[in-house]
């Protein structure tokens, strides 16, 4: 393993900063830094579309079953075709007959 030994005062002083603030030592936290910048670097490089699909499949992750099988429409409407009340704002009520 070698060595890092960097002798700036502003590197110093912004490492001694962020280790306060994340409660974590001088080279975790520094060593952290380096790691997200990197993996912010390299997700620019992967390009806009396999982008997208990481947050689509991140969004996904949270929906509901019902939305995620068959016809995302599906518990949107009523056998008769008509809107039914939205249960994900509360309005629980059935549709008019």
């Amino acid at each position: 393993m070698g060595s890092l030994n960097i002798k700036t005062p502003e590197a110093h002083q912004l490492a001694k900063e962020l280790a306060e603030l994340t409660g974590e030592s001088m080279a975790v936290a520094t060593t952290e830094a380096l790691r997200e910048r990197r993996d912010r670097i390299l997700r620019g490089r992967k390009g806009v579309a396999e982008e997208l699909l990481e947050i689509g499949r991140r969004f996904s992750a949270g929906l509901p079953p019902e939305m995620k099988d068959g016809d995302p429409t599906d518990f949107l409407y009523d056998e008769y075709g008509l809107p039914v009340g939205n249960r994900y704002l509360g309005d629980n009520r059935d549709p008019v007959e």
